[in-house]
C-alpha cells in the first residue's frame, strides 16, 4: 500500500525528532564527562641548571603539579621531555621507574610549597644535547588516570608562548613496548653521551700527546 505524503511525513518527522534527541543526549554526556574530567599539569618552577644539590648528577630541573580538574586523578607520573626524550621524576636515582603518585584531589597543588628536583644525569643530558633549541623546546609532561582507569596526559611547554595540550593515551596498559620504548630511548642518548665522552677524552689525550711531541722536539 502506497503512503500518502502526509503519511510519510508523519513517520519521518517523529522519527528524526528522536534520532536528534539521543544524539543531543549522547553529545551533552561526552561534554559532562570531559568537564569533569581530571586535569593534572606538571609546571616549570626553574629551568635546566646544573646540579646545586650533594649528589652529582649533573643536571637538575624544578617542578611541581596542579590539579585543575572536577575528579581526583590516580596513579600520576610526571617529567620532563628534551628532543623526545622523556625524563620521568624519580625519587632516588637508582630508581629504574618513575614515581607514582597514587592520588591526587582536585585543586592540590604538590608540592604544597616550592618543587620537586627532577635529576638527569650529564651522560644522557650530552646525548641529547645534538638537538637544537633545546629548552625552549622541551615538555613537561605528566600522565595520570580517571576512575573508570581511563589513561590521560597534559604536556606543558617549557616556552611560555607554546598552548597546553591534553590528550587521551590509549593501550598503554597493554602495550608495554611504548613505555619500554621510552626507556630505550633514555638509554640510548645516555649510550650516546658516554660515546661523546670516550670520544672527548681520546682526542684530549692524542692532543697531549702531539704538545708533548713537540715540546721534546723544540728542547732537542
Amino acid at each position: 500500500m502506497d503512503l500518502t505524503t502526509e503519511q510519510l511525513l508523519a513517520i519521518v518527522i517523529p522519527a528524526s525528532m528522536l534520532a536528534l534527541a539521543v544524539f543531543k543526549l549522547m553529545l551533552d554526556a561526552k561534554t559532562e564527562r570531559e568537564r569533569t574530567q581530571p586535569i593534572v599539569i606538571a609546571h616549570e618552577m626553574s629551568a635546566r641548571h646544573f646540579s646545586t644539590g650533594s649528589l652529582d648528577t649533573g643536571w637538575e630541573v624544578d617542578v611541581y603539579l596542579t590539579s585543575d580538574g572536577e575528579r581526583p586523578a590516580f596513579n600520576v607520573t610526571f617529567g620532563v621531555e628534551y628532543g623526545g626524550v622523556r625524563i620521568p621524576f624519580m625519587m632516588k636515582t637508582e630508581d629504574v621507574k618513575a614515581n607514582r603518585q597514587r592520588v591526587i584531589r582536585p585543586g592540590d597543588r604538590l608540592p604544597d610549597s616550592g618543587s620537586w628536583t627532577l635529576r638527569i644525569d650529564s651522560l644522557t643530558m650530552y646525548g641529547i644535547a645534538g638537538k637544537k633549541d633545546l629548552d625552549s623546546n622541551c615538555i613537561y609532561w605528566c600522565q595520570y588516570e580517571n576512575s573508570a582507569g581511563k589513561t590521560y596526559e597534559t604536556r606543558n611547554p617549557g616556552e611560555r608562548t607554546g598552548d597546553l595540550d591534553i590528550q587521551r593515551v590509549r593501550w598503554i596498559k597493554r602495550v608495554p613496548a611504548r613505555v619500554w620504548y621510552e626507556t630505550f630511548k633514555r638509554q640510548r642518548a645516555r649510550r650516546r653521551g658516554e660515546e661523546m665522552e670516550k670520544e672527548i677524552k681520546a682526542d684530549f689525550i692524542e692532543r697531549k700527546k702531539q704538545r708533548d711531541k713537540n715540546s721534546t722536539d723544540d728542547a732537542s
